[in-house]
């Protein structure tokens, strides 16, 4: 009954949302927002169409679920702060987005993360070895930091660099931070997919 009523109150929330969205002409976030709740609430979903109920909630769901959200909310709050600082200190010319393209992203970027985050914690956190858990955090690490690389060196190179005499070397960072990006990203998916579909520890003993 309680993950019912839950399930109905998010639901009904999520409603009244995409709602406003679509009264205001933001259609991309209110398209990104269904979609984010599709991910979030999948496995209830099914359960529903399959069985006409939902889910039970074990302490081990609740845990991961939990976390999920605590990761969510964290990314969210970053990205708050990150974006009034780039709006406070880039120029309208060089970085301005919709708002409407950018609340579309924000939505279906925690959605994303909140659905991988849920994975990891659900079903691949037990299954990770010592070494690929800590392959995971310096890819993830490494991904960071070279979009934080990335985006200073495209927006701020005025400030960083003090001539032309730079330039060469602006590029090669510009360059070399994508390239780490895209392998910290691939890396990391990678793992997520070789864990995901492996068999559990407790089944292989």
């Amino acid at each position: 009954m309680k993950n019912k009523t839950v399930f109905l109150s998010v639901l009904i929330t999520s409603v009244i949302i995409i709602a406003v969205l679509i009264v205001a002409k933001i259609y991309y976030a209110a398209i990104a927002l269904f979609i984010a709740w599709l991910t979030i609430n999948y496995r209830e979903i099914w359960s529903l169409i399959r069985y006409r109920k939902l889910l039970p909630v074990d302490e081990r769901m609740r845990e991961s679920m939990s976390k999920a959200l605590r990761n969510s909310f964290i990314l969210f709050g970053m990205v708050t702060i990150f974006t009034i600082f780039t709006y406070a200190t880039v120029p309208p010319d060089l970085l301005r987005p919709d708002l409407e393209i950018y609340l579309a992203a924000l939505l279906a970027f925690i959605g994303i993360l909140y659905m991988l985050s849920y994975l990891y914690y659900d079903r691949i956190e037990a299954n990770l070895g010592r070494k690929e858990s800590r392959f995971l955090k310096i890819a993830l690490l490494a991904g960071g930091i070279s979009f934080l690389v990335f985006f200073f060196n495209t927006f701020y190179a005025g400030s960083i660099y003090p001539s032309m005499g730079w330039l060469a070397f602006h590029r090669a960072m510009l360059i070399g931070s994508a390239l780490i990006f895209v392998i910290g990203v691939i890396s990391c998916l990678a793992i997520f997919l070789k864990t995901l579909l492996s068999k559990p520890k407790y089944l292989s003993s």
